[in-house]
């Protein structure tokens, strides 16, 4: 069951976020991620995967 705060549009925003991010799409990547946590700010599951893809893309 979903909570009353689901928000459907944030997950499609982070999977497309991750497909970006496999497509080594830097920027559409994040942009797409940060809107997912805006979306849905506690999913801890989109900050981590954020960060993560930000230090990431730092290191190239």
């Amino acid at each position: 069951m979903l909570s009353r705060d689901y928000e459907p549009r944030a997950a499609l925003y982070f999977n497309r976020g991750i497909a970006y991010h496999y497509l080594n799409k830097e920027e559409e990547a994040i942009r797409d991620m940060e809107k997912a946590y805006a979306l849905d700010p506690g999913n801890l599951h989109f900050l981590e995967t954020l960060d993560q893809t930000k230090r990431l893309y730092k290191l190239r």
